[in-house]
C-alpha cells in the first residue's frame, strides 16, 4: 500500500536524485543487455520403462514408441500388463503412436497398496498419478479389457479434458450381474448343480472384494460407472467375443442365455455415443487380446483415424 505525501518541489528533487544516484546516465543510444538470460523451462523426459512412484507405492511401466496420442493399455482383472504382449508386439515397424502398459497395483511387478479393498477410482487415481509423474503427455486413447473397460470410463469421467477415445475390449458391463441373474432360472430341488452354483458366485461372490486378487470391490466399481458420462461424438470402439464362443458348464439353453446378455450389453456399450463402431470376433473368446490380437490392432488403427 502506498501513501502520497505532497512535499516541496526543492525536497522532492532531492529524494529523486537520491533515488537515482547510482543509476547510469541516460543516452539516446540503446545499450546492450548485460542481463543473462534465463534458460528454458525443460520438458521432464518420459519415463518409457520400470516402476514409478504414485504415492507410498511404486507401479511397473512400460511404453515403446512415439507420438501422440498415446494409447493407455488398461488389463482386465487379475492380470497384468503381459496381457497384451500378443498386441503390442504385433504391430509392424513403425509403430503407430507410443504405447503403454502397466499392471496395477499388487499384479505382475507392481507393488502392493497401501490401503485395500480397491475400486475402480482408486485404480483411476493410481493410473493418472502414473502418468503425471511418468511425464507422459495426454492425450490418451484408453484400451480397456474386460473390468479395465470400466476403469476406463471412470478415467474419462474424472479427467475427461485427458482423454481422446476409448477402446473396449469385451468389456464387462455394470448392470451384467443384474442382467445375468435376471436369466437364471428359479430355484427347483432338481435343478443343475452348475446352475445352483452359478447363482451362488452371482448373488454372493462375484462382486466382493474377497474373491479376486485385486481386493476389488465391483459393487462399489460399477457404481462408479456412470454410462451417460459419454459425450454424443466420442470416438469409441466396442469389441465383442465372438457369439458362439462363450463355453458354459451349464446346460445349453441357459448358457445360451448367458450369451447374449453379454452381447446385448455390449451393444449398449455402443450406443452411448454416435461416434461408435462395434466390432465382433469371428472366433475369440473373452480374451480377445491374446485370442484375437489383430482385431485389437485394427480398432487401435481405426481410433486413431477417426481422432482430429
Amino acid at each position: 500500500m502506498f501513501k502520497t505525501f505532497r512535499l516541496p518541489g526543492v525536497l522532492l528533487l532531492s529524494l529523486v536524485m537520491i533515488g537515482c544516484a547510482a543509476a547510469p546516465a541516460v543516452t539516446d543510444m540503446p545499450q546492450p543487455s548485460t542481463a543473462t538470460p534465463l534458460p528454458p523451462t525443460a520438458t521432464p523426459k518420459p519415463i518409457t520403462f520400470g516402476k514409478v512412484d504414485v504415492g507410498g507405492y511404486k507401479l511397473d511401466l512400460s511404453c515403446i514408441g512415439e507420438g501422440t496420442p498415446t494409447i493407455i493399455f488398461e488389463n482386465g482383472l487379475n492380470s497384468d500388463r503381459y496381457g497384451w504382449a500378443s498386441v503390442i508386439n504385433g504391430f509392424e515397424a513403425p509403430l503407430p503412436t507410443r504405447l503403454c502398459s502397466y499392471s496395477r497395483a499388487g499384479m505382475g511387478l507392481s507393488q502392493p497398496p497401501l490401503i485395500t479393498p480397491r475400486t475402480s477410482l482408486d485404480m483411476v487415481h493410481d493410473l493418472h498419478a502414473l502418468l503425471e509423474n511418468a511425464h507422459i503427455p495426454d492425450p490418451y486413447v484408453l484400451v480397456g479389457a474386460s473390468m479395465g473397460g470400466n476403469n476406463a470410463i471412470v478415467y474419462m469421467q474424472e479427467y475427461p479434458d485427458e482423454v481422446a477415445g476409448i477402446i473396449l475390449v469385451d468389456a464387462t458391463h455394470p448392470m451384467v450381474t443384474e442382467r445375468f441373474l435376471a436369466v437364471t432360472p428359479e430355484q427347483t430341488p432338481s435343478e443343475d448343480p452348475y446352475i445352483t452354483e452359478m447363482r451362488d458366485f452371482f448373488e454372493n461372490r462375484f462382486e466382493k472384494p474377497d474373491d479376486n486378487q485385486e481386493a476389488m470391490d465391483l459393487t462399489l466399481s460399477f457404481a462408479q460407472v456412470d454410462l451417460d458420462s459419454f459425450p454424443n461424438d466420442f470416438p469409441l470402439i466396442v469389441l465383442s467375443q465372438s457369439p458362439s464362443a462363450m463355453s458354459c458348464d451349464v446346460p445349453k439353453e441357459y448358457c445360451d442365455s448367458l450369451s447374449q446378455v453379454w452381447q446385448d450389453l455390449q451393444v449398449d456399450f455402443a450406443s452411448r455415443s454416435s461416434k461408435s463402431v462395434h466390432l465382433q470376433s469371428e472366433h475369440s473368446g473373452h480374451d480377445i487380446a491374446n485370442e484375437d490380437p489383430a482385431l485389437v490392432q485394427e480398432a487401435i488403427n481405426q481410433i486413431l483415424q477417426m481422432l482430429p
